[in-house]
């Protein structure tokens, strides 16, 4: 089919020739006859004569149309014959003609198995190709459906400014009205069924090959273009040198850009912009502004481009020697998330990982709870050490730990709010978590750049600013509890109340006639029955605080 149809495109490219009455065209080389586009409902033929005797001249090109029938009137024409004629059995109880019923009945299995086939052909032609589209539609709708689930989060969480948010909403409400669209079309499509079908293909007969070398030459005239052009593009690339101070501009939605060469890096090269900030541009869309140009005054610039300054970013991690502060690492005040106490937000957000419903959850959150260093809770939370402990990252991970993450970051500022004042001093500074071995998810490395963690901290620090919150007294507050904490934490052995069990003390319980051994873990003050204990096998487990007993 498809040469049926660049065979009619070169018909109809030889007769707009020829119209154009240019000699080249009129007639073939050597040839005294013009060319004869003769087209009638059946065939198309171009030709310079019927003799072909003469040189080349004949017949150059024949397209014969396919030949359709109408399914339904076939049907009920093949349908009349079956039952048309003389009715040769009534006639055979007087008269002997075997001969016409044998003669009829051959013809009549002749008509039927022409029925089954113009069926079989009118199923296939409207249910086989629709197979094909229907299971198009159903591809594109899931992909379009998990596109808008995905700008749906991003509008959730709060991703990018309000020109990134727009973006997204105006993508989300294209997506639905293609998918409007599509079932539109799909429902259409069942609905409707094609009577005709093809009885006879088309056929094609290109006798002179020049047409053919004539046809396949235009084609590739395009593609050349394209080369060319990016030929021409990279010659100037390679031609232009950029040097420093050089004025340049390019253009973008209709407007310039103005500003100076800072250096070139590559393809591209660095610019500062006459309205503040820089830009890497490549070097394709670049053009030298020569001297006596006019250019743009700067009031005339547009607001958008004035606002275009780079925001100054920080740069973050556990390691980092002036943000550090900023990481999930750090160790502020202890905090507390759904009744357990956490040091750091990374071992609370590990924590998390294990379902709410599973058997061992409080074990596996207490341990995490009493390590100390950060490092060995992300351990505890990784997926070597859940497959070493038989257990089963929660189902729901992958869509809840981006908003847990803020969740558990939000109460731990609240509950250092000297770390939240830092925080909001960072201004509008763009905080980036990137540093040694960083991955691209939540911070940025050289294979992703989503930094999820520095979004969070940024989403934050926005709703921080607004809490309007006395730092100062909040500072007086803190030193008038630090004594006291000093006095705790001095307190020794000698100060221990008659009874008393506290966290690291070498403890037995009996229960159902055993005796078991073990330490007291960190003291959750919460637990007013129970405590948690390691037992001498490693296990984390609850016991009553009437059963204990100190050695």
């Amino acid at each position: 089919m498809d040469q049926y149809l660049e065979s009619l495109g070169l018909f109809y490219d030889e007769k707009v020739k020829f119209l154009s009455n240019k000699d080249n065209f009129i007639r073939c080389n050597d040839c005294p006859e013009s060319k004869t586009f003769k087209e009638t409902s059946e065939e198309l033929i171009l030709t310079c004569g019927e003799d072909k005797k003469k040189g080349k001249c004949g017949i150059q090109i024949r397209i014969k149309f396919p030949k359709y029938i109408n399914y339904e009137k076939e049907i009920n024409i093949l349908k009349e014959k079956i039952n048309d004629g003389i009715n040769w059995e009534s006639i055979n109880n007087y008269i002997d003609v075997k001969d016409k019923i044998k003669d009829k009945k051959k013809k009549n299995i002749k008509y039927k198995e022409e029925i089954d086939k113009i069926v079989s052909a009118y199923n296939k032609a409207n249910h086989d190709h629709k197979k094909d589209k229907i299971q198009k539609f159903y591809d594109n709708r899931i992909n379009y459906i998990k596109q808008c689930k995905d700008l749906q989060y991003k509008l959730k969480r709060g991703d990018g400014d309000e020109k990134t948010k727009k973006s997204y909403m105006e993508e989300y409400i294209k997506n639905v009205k293609l998918m409007n669209e599509e079932y539109g079309e799909i429902n259409k499509l069942i609905n409707d069924l094609d009577s005709f079908l093809m009885d006879e293909k088309p056929t094609v007969k290109i006798f002179d090959e020049n047409y053919l070398n004539e046809n396949k030459s235009s084609k590739k005239k395009e593609p050349k273009k394209k080369e060319e052009k990016k030929k021409e593009e990279k010659k100037k690339e390679q031609s232009i040198k950029y040097e420093e101070e050089m004025r340049v501009r390019w253009e973008k939605d209709g407007k310039f850009t103005y500003g100076t060469v800072s250096k070139e890096k590559g393809k591209r090269v660095l610019i500062i912009k006459d309205t503040g900030g820089k830009a890497m541009v490549e070097k394709k869309i670049l053009e030298i502004v020569e001297e006596g140009e006019p250019e743009p005054e700067k009031e005339n610039m547009s607001e958008e481009e004035e606002e275009q300054e780079e925001k100054p970013t920080i740069n973050y991690f556990s390691g980092s020697k002036d943000y550090k502060w900023l990481s999930s690492f750090n160790k502020g005040k202890p905090f507390e998330f759904e009744g357990i106490t956490y040091p750091t937000v990374e071992h609370a957000f590990h924590a998390q990982k294990i379902e709410k419903n599973h058997p061992v959850r409080d074990q596996y959150q207490t341990r995490i709870a009493n390590e100390i260093d950060p490092k060995e809770a992300k351990k505890l939370g990784s997926k070597k050490s859940f497959e070493s402990a038989n257990l089963e990252l929660r189902d729901d991970w992958e869509s809840v730990k981006v908003k847990l993450m803020e969740e558990l970051t939000r109460i731990y500022y609240m509950n250092n709010k000297k770390f939240m004042k830092k925080l909001i001093e960072t201004g509008d500074a763009e905080l980036v978590h990137k540093g040694f071995r960083i991955d691209g998810f939540w911070g940025v490395n050289k294979y992703e750049s989503n930094n999820y963690h520095g979004k969070v901290l940024m989403i934050l620090r926005d709703e921080f600013k607004t809490l309007n919150i006395d730092f100062e007294e909040e500072e007086k507050v803190e030193e008038s509890e630090g004594p006291e904490d000093k006095k705790e934490e001095s307190e020794g052995p000698e100060d221990k109340k008659e009874g008393e069990i506290n966290e690291g003390d070498n403890v037995t319980w009996t229960t159902k006639g055993k005796t078991f051994k073990g330490v007291v873990l960190k003291i959750d003050k919460r637990m007013k029955k129970n405590l948690n204990v390691m037992n001498s096998e490693g296990d984390i487990v609850k016991v009553k605080k009437s059963l204990l007993k100190v050695e």
